[in-house]
């Protein structure tokens, strides 16, 4: 295109962008973008966008997701782990052994993860009547010499003329802590006696055999209306708290509630909070890892872990009793910068809480670091809050925060009680 100057006649000119070629930069007009490669675990995906005018492209990063480990164990002779596809491993563990057995022979498990050593062999007894395998506690049949004998001798006869039956219930232990009582007991036909086994310090229950049969790392065991000798053998193993060491089983404070599971990916999160107390579950057994989360529970909990200061004062908020139970959490995060609430002297303690609200507060706990990295690595980073974008920034440059698949980061979506664990283990134990 020519211009003329109206005023001496000069002349100039400019192209004019042919159909199908690139517009001036300030002209393109980009469309939502497809995802032309899927991210997965080791390999960044990546979004490509197309300009309406001119049909140029560019493209964009999308972060790696996180690991898929399989929910199913995989093992070799001495540990158990969890394996992604990539090769990663998590939860890497010795087996814990016991005995499994049959009539002839006796061979290790693992309780956590069903390895079994394939290596058999004979069970070992004092002698041609002994009746309890000496190494697995199982119990064989022996033919008795001719002539009735009794399981011991009986006691003499109470008043009235009866007598009774005794049997004896062989109580062993490994080391590593007790048994009480302990060896022999001898014990009165139909009645029940119980057991207590007491873990030195430094060490937990590994596993309780009854006859030989495992009934699981137990403390206490009752043997009921006894009609017969048995045996009860209680081996030890070391204890090792924290979630890393953890063996997933019923010493995991996650176990006792029955809609959690022990190997979920949140383990590690869900584990440190119950363990440092602070979160707990509901009643019946239940932790509710898929629940939501309010903006009231999460003040308490970053309050609990400042080991609760004093506070003093008028309730920061219109929006909450003066006798909340949440209350003094809440004097204290408004003192401190943590917690500004929506406007208007409204907090909304009883709302859930957002995945950005919940990086703010954590980002604030931290004393606001700055930051200067941007979140061009999620398709949905729009979708953010602007007072939320440096605790957003913040939490994925540290690995507080993880995108969800396809590189969906999710700022305004309800954090799960089992989100809030991870991000809080990975906020307090610096492990992104």
């Amino acid at each position: 295109m020519t211009y003329t100057c109206t005023s001496c006649g000069k002349t100039k000119t400019e192209e004019i962008a042919a159909t199908g070629q690139d517009a001036p930069d300030a002209d393109h007009s980009w469309d939502s973008g497809v995802v032309t490669i899927t991210p997965t675990c080791t390999q960044k995906g990546e979004t490509t966008y197309t300009c309406t005018n001119c049909g140029k492209t560019r493209t964009e990063d999308i972060a790696v997701t996180e690991h898929n480990y399989s929910a199913d164990w995989k093992s070799d002779e001495t540990n158990h782990w969890h394996g992604c596809v990539c090769g990663e491993i998590m939860d890497k563990s010795i087996h814990v052994k016991t005995w499994d057995k049959d009539s002839s022979y006796h061979w290790e498990k693992c309780n956590i993860c069903g390895w079994v050593n394939t290596a058999k062999t004979d069970h070992v007894y004092d002698d041609a009547q002994d009746t309890t395998c000496n190494i697995c506690s199982y119990e064989r049949t022996v033919t008795p010499p001719v002539g009735p004998v009794s399981p011991i001798s009986p006691a003499p006869p109470v008043s009235g003329g009866s007598s009774y039956d005794y049997y004896i219930i062989n109580a062993t232990t490994g080391e590593g802590g007790s048994i009480t009582p302990n060896g022999r007991v001898s014990v009165r036909e139909n009645k029940n006696q119980a057991f207590t086994i007491i873990p030195d310090e430094g060490y937990a229950v590994a596993d309780v055999l009854v006859d030989g049969k495992s009934v699981g790392a137990v403390i206490e065991y009752t043997f009921e209306k006894v009609s017969k000798s048995h045996t009860i053998k209680v081996t030890f193993r070391e204890s090792s708290t924290g979630y890393k060491a953890c063996l997933k089983n019923e010493i995991c404070p996650i176990w006792p509630y029955t809609d959690a599971s022990t190997t979920a990916w949140y383990h590690n999160g869900v584990h440190y909070c119950i363990e440092n107390e602070l979160m707990s579950g509901y009643g019946s057994n239940r932790f509710g890892p898929n629940d939501t989360l309010t903006r009231g529970m999460l003040v308490q909990i970053l309050y609990n872990k400042a080991d609760r200061p004093a506070v003093s004062g008028d309730s920061p908020f219109d929006d909450m009793a003066p006798n909340a139970w949440y209350i003094d959490a809440m004097k204290w995060a408004a003192a401190n910068g943590i917690v500004e609430g929506y406007g208007n002297d409204r907090f909304g303690p009883d709302d859930p809480i957002t995945r950005e609200q919940l990086a703010v507060m954590l980002w604030r706990y931290a004393d606001s670091p700055a930051i200067s990295e941007a979140l061009n690595n999620f398709v949905d980073k729009g979708k953010a809050s602007e007072y939320a974008l440096n605790a957003l920034r913040w939490a994925v440059k540290n690995g507080i925060m993880y995108g969800k698949n396809n590189g969906v980061l999710d700022p305004r979506g309800n954090a799960t009680r089992a989100e809030v664990a991870a991000m809080l283990q990975r906020y307090m134990t610096s492990e992104g």
